[in-house]
């Protein structure tokens, strides 16, 4: 973090996927706002991007707050898919945080991302808020009952998601998790 302070050049840098630590990588996150008009890029996503892939690749919760400084600066990225990587509840939040701000994420994928009731819980919150995804995936988690009926409560404002997939979850009475999801989203593909 200090070096990339002390640059006075730099605009764009890729450090996903270095084992950084959450609080690393928001410190470079501090220094990257520190410099608004200079580093537009930790994540080494072109301005102009409109689809973000990083399938598979290992991220954790710290590539999580680089990416969540990526969306809240970036006014052109349409669609991340994060599937199949270890965001987990802390990366999730850091996600969605930066979703309350972003207004172009149409399409967000985080399937498999051991992602429980917490990060359920956020995602929730930035439900009832975000007005621009329309589709969420987030199979192949470990979300319950609980983290289901969060986001079920959130989909009964927001009129934006049409297509939510939640299979392979945690859920323990498949019907009662499908009816659940279902009453609050009447209009919605689940």
């Amino acid at each position: 973090a200090n070096a990339l302070a002390a640059n006075a050049t730099l605009t764009e840098v890729n450090v996903l996927g270095n084992d950084l630590t959450v609080e690393g990588a928001r410190a470079l996150v501090a220094v990257a706002e520190s410099k608004p008009n200079q580093i537009m890029s930790l994540c080494g996503i072109k301005a102009d991007a409109t689809s973000v892939h990083h399938l598979g690749r290992g991220l954790g919760p710290a590539d999580a707050v680089l990416l969540a400084f990526e969306l809240r600066v970036n006014a052109t990225v349409t669609e991340l898919d994060l599937s199949r990587n270890d965001v987990g509840d802390v990366g999730a939040q850091h996600i969605v945080e930066a979703l309350k701000v972003n207004a172009t994420v149409t399409e967000l994928h985080l399937y498999l991302n051991e992602i429980e009731d917490v990060g359920a819980q956020h995602i929730a919150k930035a439900l009832a808020t975000n007005t621009t995804v329309t589709e969420l995936n987030l199979s192949e988690n470990e979300i319950s009952d609980v983290g289901a009926q969060h986001i079920a409560e959130a989909l009964k404002f927001n009129t934006t998601v049409t297509q939510l997939n939640l299979v392979g979850n945690n859920e323990g009475d498949h019907q009662r998790f499908r009816d659940l999801l279902r009453e609050s989203c009447l209009h919605k593909r689940i």
